[in-house]
């Protein structure tokens, strides 16, 4: 009977114990993530800045116009908190076509446009060095990261009937040439396999000025370098 008496006034406080100790448990905001390898599947826009500048205050659209960007990505660990990535991408862009006129002042070149367009789809390819910014772990279920990356940006199908009226000095030539880009995005884990992806990222490539525009020496340089900006979402499955 004694014994059922101490059991029973030592129960309340074997309960309050309890409660103690839970109430000092603290839900940690960071979870490890078993990820060595990742493929992501994404689309979204491409900002681009087709302009160059011909000689002062003369510029012309011949680059690749802003389009939509739809790829692919794999990414590989390795180690903690670096990672190897490798994209490639597709953007059903267009360009302007463009005449030279030649005034009266021999040194000067003027373009005009035609007012056509033409298809220039475009190929991305590219590889760079991810730094996860949480390592191998995810913060309220975000992954964050950024990278360097280096490649190249060609044009899959050059040259159609569009230009069959164009001087062939006057026509634009695109690639293969380098891309060079950084990106920042982060994966939100749906499941420990599972994410979505966010992606901002911007590549400079080489834009060249048409050797008919330069006739008569209106500019030292023949091409410009120029930012392209690209916004993607995408899903990922981590293994």
């Amino acid at each position: 009977m004694r014994r059922t008496r101490i059991a029973l006034l030592a129960l309340p406080a074997l309960l309050l114990g309890a409660r103690a100790l839970q109430a000092q448990q603290i839900t940690s905001p960071y979870r490890y993530l078993e990820r060595k390898q990742g493929l992501t599947g994404f689309a979204g826009y491409l900002f681009t800045d087709p302009k160059v500048t011909i000689s002062k205050g003369v510029s012309a659209e011949f680059g690749p116009r802003s389009a939509p960007l739809f790829g692919a990505r794999y990414n590989i660990s390795l180690s903690n908190a670096l990672a190897l990535d490798f994209t490639a991408a597709y953007s059903p862009s267009e360009r302007k076509l463009y005449r030279a006129d030649v005034t009266t002042d021999p040194t000067h070149v003027s373009p005009v446009a035609t007012g056509t367009t033409a298809s220039m789809p475009l190929l991305i390819a590219d590889a760079g060095v991810r730094i996860n910014l949480t390592g191998q772990r995810s913060w309220h279920e975000l992954a964050p990261y950024a990278a360097a990356t280096g490649g190249l940006v060609t044009w899959l199908k050059k040259n159609g009937a569009a230009e069959n009226s164009i001087p062939t000095t006057e026509r634009f030539d695109f690639g293969p040439g380098f891309a060079l880009g950084a990106k920042v995005g982060t994966d939100f884990y749906a499941t420990p396999r599972l994410s979505l992806n966010v992606e901002l990222s911007d590549r400079l490539w080489k834009v060249k000025i048409p050797t008919g525009f330069q006739t008569g020496g209106t500019t030292a340089k023949d091409h410009e370098w120029n930012s392209n900006y690209g916004a993607t979402v995408g899903a990922a499955i981590h293994f």
